[in-house]
């Protein structure tokens, strides 16, 4: 099975059950939840990656009449988000390969904006390969979804493409830490990141060396960075009790003929939390810049 179609499935399998089980229905969120201040509630630190991506937009004199664009828009809650902070003269297009994902999120626009429904675009597609009919956009963004990209080099390709001289790119994902040396990792350091990798559909875990040099062939620059792991809770008791389950059952999974794609979904978490732990993974924010 190809790549793409392997995150398609994975996420036509799934996504129903992140939303009702591994993340909050009321915001039907499936991204991490960032802890920026203590007393945050829940709902506020699954937001929190949105309100980066708000910052964003903020700090540009234009905040009216934009076109943005989230690449890898899951359900769409990202861009409703933006929606309720950003006047309605933007234009919100969301990108999914997954056509539950993005039936989900023109439901949603037919639910709570029908009167602005112009406004708000949903397409079932592959964010490497975009239609040639969309506009160029001022912001692009992807949050937990670029590193799904089957070779890095053609996302950014469509970005830069699609992008107004002067507009902006966020990434908000997991990035591989310059720092370790991963010839001196351990057999367990290493299954950790092949679990990580195959469990999340993970293709293009980066090293902001690598980031930075395959964006800059196509004039995208970096003008801003953040470390957003420490405001992970990567240790919790769902954590504790996930890791049981794949150290208690992966045999049975290996095994298993027909995969369960939700018990994959942990198998990647569980690498993932050991990652992040060590150290050879951390959670970031990139900002580029179209030249």
């Amino acid at each position: 099975m190809k790549s793409a179609d392997s995150v398609k499935n994975y996420y036509e399998n799934n996504t129903k059950k992140f939303l009702r089980f591994g993340r909050d229905a009321a915001t039907k969120s499936i991204h991490q939840p960032l802890w920026k201040e203590a007393n945050f509630t829940y709902s506020q630190a699954l937001y929190y990656a949105n309100e980066l991506i708000l910052q964003v937009i903020n700090a540009s004199p234009k905040k009216a009449h934009l076109n943005i664009i989230d690449l890898g828009c899951g359900v769409g809650s990202s861009l409703f988000y933006l929606a309720q902070k950003l006047p309605l003269t933007n234009t919100f297009y969301g990108v999914s390969i997954s056509a539950t994902q993005i039936n989900i999120a023109k439901n949603e626009v037919n639910k709570h904006y029908p009167k602005e429904d112009k406004q708000f675009h949903f397409l079932e597609a592959d964010f490497t390969k975009l239609p040639t009919t969309l506009p160029k956009f001022d912001l692009a963004f992807s949050i937990e979804a670029f590193a799904h990209a089957p070779i890095a080099k053609d996302y950014f390709q469509q970005v830069a493409k699609s992008l107004k001289k002067g507009g902006k790119l966020v990434l908000i994902d997991d990035f591989l830490n310059d720092e370790i040396d991963f010839n001196q990792l351990t057999p367990k350091a290493k299954k950790a990141i092949t679990d990580f990798k195959y469990g999340w559909m993970v293709e293009s875990l980066l090293t902001h060396k690598e980031l930075s040099k395959i964006a800059a062939t196509f004039d995208l620059k970096i003008i801003e960075e953040e470390d957003l792991t420490p405001y992970m809770h990567n240790n919790t008791l769902k954590h504790q009790w996930i890791r049981f389950l794949v150290n208690s059952f992966r045999w049975v999974y290996d095994l298993s003929p027909r995969k369960s794609a939700y018990f994959r979904s942990w198998i990647g978490g569980k690498g993932k939390q050991y990652c992040l732990a060590k150290g050879i993974v951390k959670y970031r924010k990139v900002v580029f810049e179209k030249e």
